[in-house]
């Protein structure tokens, strides 16, 4: 299913394409097929595409566990900051759940309810 990166059903967006090692940090990683060309496998890289104020959910999505947005009241999780430009887990809450990506640099603190 195809969604801009806006809609309420986008919880990832595509951060990079590399084309040679694995990605540090906390991306989601989709490695798709060989290009016919290369030969070469290739991986996306996506980043958490959430807001503050944000209520999760756990939820397994074939070989993923994956946050999903739900009603908050239904969530044992809240995004409780979101800093665009740094990467740097020690911006979160001792006990909240830190994610970092390198490319865009971004920090998602998420907490539990």
């Amino acid at each position: 299913m195809k969604a801009d990166c806006s809609a309420p059903q986008a919880m990832h967006r595509l951060a990079a394409s590399p084309r040679s090692s694995s990605p540090s940090s906390d991306y989601l990683a989709d490695t798709g097929n060989r290009s016919r060309k290369s030969k070469k496998q290739s991986k996306d890289c996506y980043t958490g595409n959430v807001r503050e104020g944000d209520c999760l959910t756990l939820a397994e999505v074939g070989e993923f566990t994956l946050y999903q947005r739900v009603a908050c009241g239904l969530s044992p999780n809240k995004v409780t900051k979101v800093v665009a430009g740094k990467a740097d887990e020690k911006l979160c809450t001792t006990g909240d759940d830190s994610y970092v990506y390198l490319q865009p640099a971004s920090t998602v603190c998420i907490s539990k309810v």
